[in-house]
């Protein structure tokens, strides 16, 4: 009985709408409804009123509307203004979109509903704002020429209207705050009771101008992707700004510069940068290449990404005169130098026997083999080339292993020699080596990566960055810190093309340490320009603007000249100490050979002296 009477002091004001309306009874209202709830595929239906001059057959015609819903398994639900912000913050916590009908009779509805719009979303919420009453009234003049913006309405606000004996649906929207704009969506046919939609068009289609409307724009100090030359913007996304500006119709006002681009500071919990200007409502767009972080996401909107960088760890590149002593070894592979020693150790012993009989000695016959292979890989010749077919066979077979060997070891060793090598290519790599410290451009996305990352490398990582004051405060010192220091600059490769002023002040040589896709213009939290703002985003990279926008800016550098650097005294110490240590080798092996030689001649003469 209670909930009876609750239901009774629902509604009122609504006696009129039966005799009034083009629409005039349950079938008609509950079609109504109905076909838009389907043409727009909502969660449900909420249908709200006010609570003054409640009239029993309102509520049972309202009541006979609910049960038709509800039995073609649309759930309804009917509440009075009283209750109906209490209703929509429930809403709110869920992720499935309301669809609002709403109940207007009087000019005093029409103020109370203003009052509560306030501080509702309209953009989360599908309306249906019934006007109900006769022609001359106030509500009903309102509803066929809107003046200001009474009902509180945003650019994305999806708001249709029935005014007082009229079978048109209107869209209504605002783009100026202090106007309501609006167009005609269809025409309800009382014969059929269904709806005649004019053309099946998204919002994001319907609604293509902001009447030229005047935004502010923020983006960061040696941006590589926007910046102000001559008074004018430039680089690839002021272009895409200015072709986002003729589709949706709007004008850049002003344009702001900030040092970083968006840092939380956490004694203060205040937002710096352009997301400290958006969250403060300072600026309406930033523009440049922001990544997306779950603390930003907090405070901010963020459009599709539209930039895909890869970023890299820069060094100075290394002296290639300054050859390590190992450099000679790594032409090959372990397992390859494992098969070169085991062929020179193998086949002395083969040769020895196949030529051995009991008229040598084993000894001696498989040292002179291990000298005539050992001369082989040395490009030397044989003494005497042996007659039996069998060692002719085997000592070709050498000669042709050594001549490949030979030949693929100079090669591989002229490559590995003539190009730099980096002392690291990962950055796992990176960490194992800890000769290096890490430096990034204090506050950028690239310092970012690595300052609020949960991975276990980056974090490591972090632990190799400079200092905070010590770090750069642009790319350009990055650069210069990454050539006149020991350390690797992290940025992402668009930074070295994009620009013309970014000119390396050294020859620096980098590796890919993965990619990251990067969002080119964030707005305000809850913009109601977000949806619209990707819809053209996501039509520019369909139809191949990004993409034209992109070739326009990816420099093509020339290739540097070569310059031949001499060759220092210390670029050729391995090699002077292979000739050194194989002399002194040579000179002992002389030594012992000469002892050995005088030793045996005077065993002989004594043998002889003795006989």
């Amino acid at each position: 009985m209670k909930n009876s009477v609750m239901l009774l002091l629902c509604f009122t004001g609504i006696r009129p709408i039966i005799s009034t309306h083009t629409c005039n009874d349950v079938n008609c209202y509950g079609s109504l409804i109905a076909q838009v709830y389907n043409e727009y595929n909502t969660a449900g239906i909420l249908v709200a009123s006010t609570t003054t001059h409640l009239l029993f057959q309102t509520l049972i015609y309202w009541h006979e509307i609910s049960t038709t819903l509800s039995d073609q398994g649309i759930p309804t639900v009917m509440v009075n203004f009283a209750e109906f912000t209490e209703r929509m913050e429930f809403y709110r916590r869920h992720p499935n979109r309301p669809f609002v009908v709403i109940i207007l009779h009087r000019p005093g509805d029409l103020y109370f509903f203003s009052q509560i719009t306030k501080s509702l979303p309209m953009n989360y919420v599908l309306w249906l704002i019934l006007f109900i009453g006769d022609a001359d009234k106030d509500a009903c003049n309102f509803c066929r020429d809107p003046h200001e913006n009474l009902l509180n309405l945003k650019f994305n606000s999806e708001v249709l209207i029935m005014c007082c004996n009229s079978n048109i649906i209107e869209d209504w929207w605002s783009v100026t705050r202090n106007g309501t704009n609006k167009g005609q969506l269809g025409r309800w046919i009382e014969e059929r009771n269904e709806i005649e939609w004019f053309a099946h068009k998204s919002i994001h289609r319907r609604r293509t101008s902001l009447e030229g409307r005047a935004f502010r724009i923020s983006f960061v100090q040696d941006s590589s992707y926007i910046w102000i030359k001559d008074g004018h913007l430039q680089g690839f996304l002021a272009d895409v700004l200015r072709e986002l500006a003729k589709s949706m119709n709007f004008t850049i006002s002003t344009a702001t510069v900030e040092d970083t681009y968006g840092i939380l500071d956490p004694g203060t919990s205040i937002w710096r940068g352009v997301v400290g200007q958006l969250q403060r409502q300072a600026t309406d767009i930033g523009v440049d290449g922001f990544s997306r972080t779950s603390a930003r996401r907090s405070v901010i909107d963020f459009t599709v990404p539209i930039i895909t960088v890869d970023s890299r760890l820069y060094i100075k590149k290394p002296d290639g005169t300054n050859v390590q002593w190992n450099a000679y070894f790594q032409a090959f592979t372990r397992t390859l130098w494992a098969v070169i020693i085991a062929v020179i150790l193998i086949m002395p012993v083969f040769l020895t026997l196949i030529k051995y009989n009991r008229r040598f000695n084993f000894f001696p016959l498989i040292v002179e083999h291990y000298l005539h292979v050992w001369g082989i890989y040395c490009q030397q010749g044989l003494p005497e080339f042996p007659d039996g077919m069998p060692l002719r066979i085997l000592y070709v077979s050498i000669f042709i292993s050594a001549l490949v060997v030979s030949s693929a070891y100079s090669a591989s060793l002229t490559s590995f020699l003539a190009v730099s090598q980096l002392p690291f290519n990962t950055m796992e790599q990176f960490i194992k080596d800890g000769t290096y410290g890490l430096t990034a451009v204090y506050g950028s996305e690239d310092y970012n990566t690595f300052k609020f990352s949960n991975d276990t490398v980056l974090r490591q990582m972090m632990s190799f960055m400079k200092p905070k004051g010590s770090l750069p405060k642009s790319y350009f010192e990055g650069f210069s810190q990454a050539c006149k220091e020991r350390v690797a600059f992290y940025t992402h490769y668009e930074i070295t093309k994009g620009r013309e002023m970014y000119v390396m002040p050294c020859e620096m040589v980098s590796f890919k340490t993965g990619s990251n896709q990067l969002s080119g213009i964030i707005l305000p939290l809850q913009s109601e320009y977000r949806t619209f703002i990707n819809h053209h985003l996501q039509r520019f990279k369909t139809n191949g603007v990004i993409r034209r926008i992109a070739q326009k800016y990816n420099r093509n550098d020339e290739p540097p000249k070569t310059v031949h650097t001499p060759v220092h005294l210390r670029g050729i110490v391995p090699i002077l100490g292979i000739l050194i240590f194989g002399f002194i080798i040579a000179s002992i092996i002389f030594l012992v050979e000469r002892s050995f030689y005088s030793f045996r001649n005077k065993l002989r003469r004594r043998q002889m002296r003795k006989i």
